[in-house]
């Protein structure tokens, strides 16, 4: 949908994440709060809507902050829009899942206390890094990038990803604010019982290797 459209899918440094799958919805990936990390996306840059991985939203480039309220004014302003059509917006976004698939996403969250804590989620970070899965959920992992230290043209950041034979995705990287290991799970098919089930494999699958 963003080729379609003309829309750039832009690098989040936060998740290490190129924004394929927001992409796809039309959505361009941006640093939270306009911060220093905005090293990719300037400041000059046209945007018409931006989001970060913890799913803050703004529109336009007038404000560099998140803003829900702005958000809450868009979904009206889509909603009126649509029901002068006769659509609901759930009418929208199924024929979006029709066009483009069904996607589904999940944020894991896995708690490292004190010191110990703290070596263990590096002794983690640093096993998926050097020894990095063949498969993910009984699905084979095609490919991986580590952005701290495979060349990748961005900036270099603590974060892994794993791209899935069957089109989903893992992202793991530490918190930078609290002890945190963090795991962005992304998954897309046909229709939302089977991205369902996959996502519920993956999570499982996650959560066996990091708390085991």
């Amino acid at each position: 949908m963003a080729e379609k459209i003309s829309f750039p899918a832009c690098y989040d440094p936060a998740s290490g994440q190129k924004g394929e799958i927001l992409g796809t919805l039309g959505i361009t990936l941006l640093p939270p709060e306009g911060s220093g990390r905005d090293t990719v996306v300037r400041a000059e840059m046209p945007v018409d809507d931006r989001t970060a991985q913890c799913y803050g939203y703004l529109s336009g480039s007038f404000v560099r902050d998140k803003d829900a309220v702005n958000a809450s004014l868009l979904i009206c302003e889509m909603f009126a829009w649509y029901k002068s059509q006769g659509k609901s917006l759930v009418d929208v976004l199924e024929k979006l899942y029709q066009e483009y698939g069904c996607y589904e996403s999940k944020l894991l969250s896995f708690q490292f206390e004190g010191a110990d804590g703290f070596a263990k989620m590096q002794s983690l970070m640093t096993e998926l890094r050097t020894n990095r899965p063949a498969e993910l959920a009984g699905i084979a992992v095609e490919r991986s990038i580590d952005y701290q230290n495979d060349d990748t043209g961005l900036p270099k950041s603590n974060v892994l990803r794993f791209f899935l034979k069957n089109g989903a995705e893992a992202v793991v990287r530490p918190s930078g604010t609290e002890p945190k290991l963090k795991v962005y799970l992304t998954v897309i098919g046909e229709n939302k019982m089977e991205v369902k089930k996959e996502i519920e494999l993956l999570v499982e699958s996650m959560e066996r290797f990091l708390m085991s």
